[in-house]
């Protein structure tokens, strides 16, 4: 939240000296499952945030996947996959282990948010405690066909529905007095692959697709009238109300070529790599390199899953191996428009400042890139 402030102080600042007129609307966008509890009392949060990525609820999903016939009914009730990467699983894991949530829970005083809902409340102190169709969808407690919260879902998570924000297409309040632009409505919240989606194509994204590269990478297909769900292993989430998309969410991208940098010490700085050259120097001794170093989500939804390099010989070297990670990046994109006939894909995120990346892209998906 404090980096939010920050970012208002430094937008008004700057507001100010080049003497532009004054905002008339404010719009939050977030990751989206990640989950934070606070008490409701006090705004205060209990423990850490539990991100998207986190893996720690894999026993829990594993349990619910023991009964086949529930994890069907579920599955279809929110268009998801049951898997750690969605808020639902967070939340019955904090209420099994976070410390004192039993004593908060008494006393009606806890709360379970998306980062979304968490920066509303704190942005109108405590007034607002709301989110949104395209954030609630990814819980893993909404029920898509009624635009609600799932009664059935949350008694399975034993979660009491006074615990969850309000969901909500509009109006979600006004920025407090004492922070930087007070008072401003705040009329939209929107889940950040959703966003993207609509800041390629604007009001023309119907059954249009993007994909975004960033710790993950994300690649969404807006569902017109006529559409149907073609992957039996993509989710179907809400854009906003009553208009869908298919989505397909690869969990390693960008965090790839953080781990070559930071962990493998690789390269120094990103654009270096813009330096490389891409074409392996000996094609008949190419490296392959499976990316699944947090698991994985599309297409086996499998959080047990790890990665692996093939084909190591004395001839491998660095840039060998960095190639074979964005290739393999490219071709978890591949396997995703497998079932559409695409001539243009529409892209956006850190990796996409690569240009070999971009190249080797078109190459592998047999499409044009056209780089928001």
């Amino acid at each position: 939240f404090a980096s939010v402030l920050g970012c208002l102080a430094q937008l008004e600042q700057e507001m100010n000296v080049k003497e532009l007129s004054f905002p008339i609307t404010c719009g939050i966008t977030n990751q989206r499952e990640s989950i934070v509890a606070f008490q409701k009392s006090t705004g205060k949060a209990i423990g850490n945030a539990i991100s998207w990525m986190d893996v720690r609820t894999f026993h829990l999903v594993e349990e619910l996947k023991l009964d086949q016939l529930l994890l069907h009914k579920f599955e279809s009730l929110t268009g998801l996959k049951a898997s750690t990467f969605f808020s639902a699983f967070k939340i019955q894991w904090i209420l099994e282990n976070a410390k004192g949530t039993a004593e908060i829970i008494e006393k009606s005083d806890i709360a379970f948010a998306t980062i979304d809902t968490w920066i509303l409340w704190k942005l109108t102190k405590g007034s607002s405690f709301c989110t949104d169709p395209s954030n609630a969808s990814r819980t893993f407690l909404y029920d898509l066909k009624n635009n609600n919260w799932s009664q059935e879902l949350m008694q399975y998570f034993g979660i009491n529905e006074g615990w969850l924000p309000e969901i909500r297409s509009k109006d979600f309040g006004r920025i407090s007095e004492g922070f930087p632009f007070s008072n401003l409505p705040i009329t939209a919240l929107i889940g950040d692959q959703q966003a993207s989606l609509i800041g390629h194509w604007g009001k023309e994204f119907i059954g249009k697709t993007k994909c975004t590269f960033g710790t993950g990478a994300f690649l969404l297909r807006s569902l017109n009238a006529s559409s149907s769900e073609t992957n039996p292993n993509a989710l179907r989430t809400v854009i906003i109300p009553n208009q869908f998309a298919e989505e397909y969410p690869i969990v390693c991208a960008g965090s790839l070529i953080k781990w070559l940098q930071k962990s493998l010490n690789f390269f120094s700085e990103t654009s270096d790599l813009n330096q490389l050259d891409f074409t392996p120097h000996h094609p008949e001794n190419s490296v392959y390199f499976i990316p699944n170093l947090s698991g994985c989500l599309f297409p086996s939804w499998d959080p047990s899953a790890r990665g692996s390099l093939h084909n190591l010989s004395l001839r491998t070297g660095k840039l060998e191996i960095i190639f074979a990670v964005f290739e393999a990046v490219a071709f978890c994109i591949k396997s995703a428009l497998e079932t559409e006939n695409i001539s243009v894909l529409s892209v956006d995120g850190g990796m996409c400042n690569n240009r070999h990346f971009c190249q080797l892209l078109a190459n592998v998906c047999n499409a044009s890139i056209s780089k928001l």
